[in-house]
């Protein structure tokens, strides 16, 4: 498995204990929507994002936790041959035809109308794994400590998890709407204890 895969199957320990504690946990998984570079394999500038998404299953109502972490590693496996399938050149190619402003006329109508609130979303969630630089960052003479991401919610899609790694150690930042997710600091509890059952699941 990956880095990733091991991430990805964290913050399903963690959305499993959070939905038990509520009596929500359902009986398959949830679907998480997650960034992926398609910068094509070509020469060119460099220094912009060039990302889409894949789609993975968070197996959150198996109770084990290695079973949960190769069910990631089986999603995640089979959205990367979707992606690559596909292309990052064509992926590309179709992303600049939705210009940012009639994106974002789109996402202002979706939000207006409730649409969310009719219709079964296509995710549950947002979960970005940013690789950051294993060397220290400086700001007029002072050295970055740390550095923990934040990333949007939008309509339908209420809980964004974005980890980033700076200097070898993995920073979690969560955004929730408090409508979905009212008690975030749950959530965030869960991420520690996800890791040391799956730790201690594999004799670690």
């Amino acid at each position: 498995t990956t880095v990733n895969d091991v991430v990805l199957a964290v913050c399903t320990g963690a959305l499993r204990s959070y939905l038990l504690d509520g009596d929500e946990l359902p009986d398959k998984p949830l679907v998480a929507v997650v960034p992926i570079s398609v910068r094509p394999e070509i020469d060119g500038p460099r220094g912009s994002n060039q990302v889409s998404a894949m789609f993975v299953q968070l197996p959150v109502h198996l109770d084990d936790p290695v079973e949960r972490l190769m069910a990631v590693h089986e999603g995640t496996q089979g959205a990367k041959e979707e992606h690559n399938a596909l292309g990052g050149d064509m992926l590309l190619s179709w992303a600049e035809h939705a210009t940012p402003n009639v994106f974002a006329s789109a996402a202002r109508f979706y939000s207006r109308l409730r649409l969310a609130n009719v219709h079964r979303p296509i995710a549950n969630l947002v979960v970005s794994n940013v690789p950051g630089p294993d060397f220290p960052l400086y700001l007029a003479g002072a050295e970055l400590e740390a550095g923990f991401p934040l990333g949007p919610v939008m309509e339908g899609v209420g809980v964004n998890i974005t980890v980033m790694s700076y200097r070898g150690v993995l920073y979690w930042g969560i955004i929730t709407c408090p409508d979905t997710v009212s008690m975030v600091w749950r959530l965030a509890d869960g991420l520690p204890a996800a890791l040391d059952e799956l730790l201690e699941a594999v004799g670690l």
